[in-house]
């Protein structure tokens, strides 16, 4: 990993959520969730603005974590995301990353689980 894609995911929740996105479109069963074009964003306000990513950054056992919940809406149903990242021996690799559907809230998809 390069030391820019480094220095973004430290300080910028942004840029986890980028990654995820792109693993939850290329996700076979997300597609069949949401449909086939899926959008991510962040929180909305009561107009239907969207603000920026809901993250928090941790440190838990001597690991730096970064913490993200989004939105991702596809042409058949909506959910929320949540991921989480740690840094270790310098590279930020993945904790979990799973959706869950709105309109059936127990469904839930989880396309990785490192804890």
């Amino acid at each position: 990993m390069s030391p820019l894609i480094k220095l973004f995911l430290r300080n910028n929740g942004a840029n986890v959520l980028r990654r995820a996105l792109a693993l939850v479109r290329e996700d076979g069963r997300c597609q069949d969730i949401f449909g086939a074009s899926i959008a991510g964003f962040g929180e909305e306000t009561s107009r239907g603005r969207r603000r920026h990513v809901a993250h928090h950054k941790y440190e838990k056992d001597g690991m730096q974590r970064i913490r993200v919940l989004f939105h991702v809406k596809g042409d058949r149903d909506e959910g929320i995301a949540q991921a989480e990242m740690e840094q270790r021996d310098g590279d930020w690799q993945w904790r979990f990353l799973y959706v869950e559907n709105k309109h059936r809230p127990k469904t839930t998809h989880v396309l990785i689980d490192n804890r």
